[in-house]
């Protein structure tokens, strides 16, 4: 069973920094794939597949823009496939493993310099697909200050 998150009531939410809502747990890495990791939510535990999908950057200064992320919500078995079957044994099939994922729908995530935000939208049939999204296909990160109640 996966440990239910507070985040997936929410159809839209905005998030401030990406890092500071989730602790790592452990990080994976493939040469055809993107840079990922399970990760857990602080607030509530509930356990995702992180997949770091690019970031934007200003075309003539080059200064950061934003950073996508894509989370997958994992059951315990897919948390345990991920972390604790040796690479070595899964071999090729961790690399299946990703698009079959129970989640029904993935967190797209969008961070800013100030401020994010996610939106649970479907799922991809080849993981190399996300890379190819344009970003204006992403959640848009707000522009403007956080609203001063927001701030801590």
């Amino acid at each position: 069973m996966p440990v239910p998150c507070c985040l997936q009531r929410a159809k839209r939410l905005a998030i401030g920094e990406f890092r500071a809502h989730f602790d790592e747990r452990v990080t994976m890495k493939f040469s055809d794939y993107p840079l990922h990791e399970t990760v857990s939510h602080r607030r509530c535990g509930g356990c995702y597949l992180s997949i770091f999908c690019g970031e934007d950057r200003d075309p003539e200064t080059w200064q950061w823009l934003a950073t996508r992320w894509l989370l997958i919500p994992l059951t315990d078995d897919e948390l345990a496939d991920m972390e604790i079957t040796p690479t070595g044994t899964l071999g090729g099939r961790r690399q299946e493993l990703v698009p079959r994922l129970k989640a029904r729908e993935w967190l797209w995530l969008t961070e800013g310099p100030e401020r994010g935000v996610g939106q649970w939208g479907p799922r991809v049939s080849n993981i190399k697909q996300i890379t190819e999204l344009a970003a204006k296909e992403w959640p848009t990160v707000p522009a403007g200050p956080l609203p001063a109640r927001s701030r801590r």
